[in-house]
């Protein structure tokens, strides 16, 4: 028989994280297929960097906007904090861009999962051939009290358990520039919907954007707002959600660039 090809990739319709999992009954991320998933793209993206051949576009998708404003900062030493940046992708993009002195300066901070930073940091850290201040971080308290060039949400926000109050933890973190990549945002109330991930799932929010706006413009003002070009299912930009009721629909996902606002 011929294997039924995926249509839609959100199902659902959830009030809380909570709910959706208890209806789905699964904790993707503690999953070992995601694990050797991990392991495999490290493994592809390695051959990438170290044969010095592109990274392949499905993984730059997301850090583009990153590299190109990594680059427009006129200083040496550079601070990035990467929200739910995973094992590393983010900063493989940048050994790709950047030569070494650049990469000696720039201070990379991965925050996520601990063990998604465990992940990263025997897979992928430890078999770099020279030293980095490439950073796993399993807690936001152990920050201190570094300031951040950019914090970048690279399509990570959706997948927390209460993205508005991560969010407003986050923000409490001192930075110029938030870079959020690939964000959900609907004109309805938030609601979370079960996402097919690989071969499985993840809970997936679509946040309130009136909500979302006000909590970032208290101290950052909009620089930017653009529609996202992730592709689902070989398509670019759109999502399909016509399993949805209509008012539950989303056709895109966004970019936003937000500058920290100053007292005069």
């Amino acid at each position: 028989m011929k294997k039924k090809s995926l249509k839609y990739i959100y199902n659902g319709i959830f009030d809380s994280h909570k709910s959706c999992l208890e209806k789905k009954n699964y904790s993707f991320y503690s999953d070992k297929f995601y694990e050797n998933r991990q392991k495999q793209i490290i493994k592809e993206i390695f051959k990438s960097i170290t044969s010095k051949k592109p990274i392949s576009p499905f993984y730059k998708q997301h850090t583009q906007y990153l590299i190109n404003i990594i680059s427009s900062i006129k200083k040496e030493k550079i601070n990035i904090l990467d929200v739910g940046g995973g094992w590393g992708v983010g900063y493989a993009n940048c050994l790709e861009a950047f030569n070494k002195r650049k990469i000696s300066d720039l201070n990379y901070h991965i925050f996520d999962l601990k063990n998604v930073c465990v992940l990263g940091e025997k897979y992928f850290k430890n078999k770099l051939k020279f030293k980095t201040k490439l950073k796993y971080i399993n807690n936001l308290n152990k920050i201190g009290s570094i300031k951040y060039d950019i914090v970048f949400f690279g399509s990570s926000l959706q997948y927390f358990s209460n993205p508005f109050i991560a969010l407003k933890k986050i923000l409490k973190i001192n930075s110029s520039l938030l870079l959020f990549v690939d964000i959900y945002l609907t004109n309805t109330k938030t609601f979370f919907t079960f996402q097919k991930y690989y071969k499985s799932g993840v809970p997936h929010s679509f946040l309130n954007k009136k909500k979302f706006l006000s909590i970032l413009q208290k101290n950052y003002k909009l620089v930017s707002y653009s529609y996202s070009h992730t592709t689902r299912l070989g398509n670019v930009g759109k999502i399909n959600m016509n399993n949805f009721p209509k008012k539950y629909r989303v056709d895109n996902s966004f970019n936003l660039i937000l500058s920290k606002k100053y007292e005069k």
